[in-house]
């Protein structure tokens, strides 16, 4: 399930859901590791449709550092639920809405190791539907 990461004082924060036309106008951050750029490609097609252009900034950071980002209202960012992320009570992370936020696919990678299939994988899976 897709996930929307904002500071835990946006005014989105204290939604227990979001559909993804309410998050259109924020700015999305994504790491450059461990494959972040492809995920967030995925769910931005995912949740926007196949020529969604979101404002959004890709950094050269780690998924932690991303988050503190996201805590110090830098921007948000598009996770998915099945990954562990580090507790931070300054971030809140709200479920889409959206039907198509959901997807039966579960895909896990360690940092520092970079798979050219998963690009692959991600494109194949955003264009079937």
């Amino acid at each position: 399930r897709a996930l929307l990461a904002v500071a835990r004082d946006h005014p989105l924060a204290g939604r227990t859901a979001i559909e993804p036309e309410e998050a259109r106008g924020l700015l999305f951050l994504a790491a450059r590791r461990s494959a972040g750029a492809e995920v967030h490609r995925f769910l931005t097609r995912r949740l926007f449709g196949e020529n969604a252009c979101l404002p959004s900034a890709i950094r050269d950071h780690g998924l932690g550092r991303i988050l503190k980002m996201v805590a110090q209202g830098e921007g948000a960012a598009l996770l998915c639920d099945s990954h562990n992320y580090p507790a931070r009570a300054d971030v809140a992370l709200i479920p889409f809405a959206h039907g198509r936020a959901r997807f039966p696919i579960c895909a896990h990678w360690t940092d520092g190791r970079c798979d050219p299939s998963l690009t692959a994988l991600l494109a194949m899976l955003t264009t079937t539907r």
